[in-house]
């Protein structure tokens, strides 16, 4: 395989990880765990809840972007070679 190739794969690697990575953390109590043990600070768990949401769902934003803009440009070169 050329080095091409194998940078594709290893995004498309990374894009899976990432929305892996978001179905974990949405089962898990990980996060719900740590609002809870922040809500008596200062703010009451607002940052926390913040950068948990901002974790979360950015995992899944990049994993869907990775896949979906791998996918475009691949069909898009495909497509290229039958015409």
């Amino acid at each position: 395989m050329n080095k091409k190739k194998i940078k594709i794969f290893r995004l498309y690697i990374i894009g899976l990880v990432c929305m892996v990575c978001y179905f974990l953390l949405d089962k898990s109590d990980v996060l719900t765990g740590l609002i809870e043990k922040s809500s008596t600070g200062r703010y009451s768990g607002f940052p926390t809840l913040m950068f948990s949401g901002f974790l979360k769902y950015g995992l899944l934003v990049m994993g869907i972007g990775i896949t979906a803009t791998l996918s475009f440009f691949s069909n898009k070169r495909e497509i290229k070679k039958l015409e």
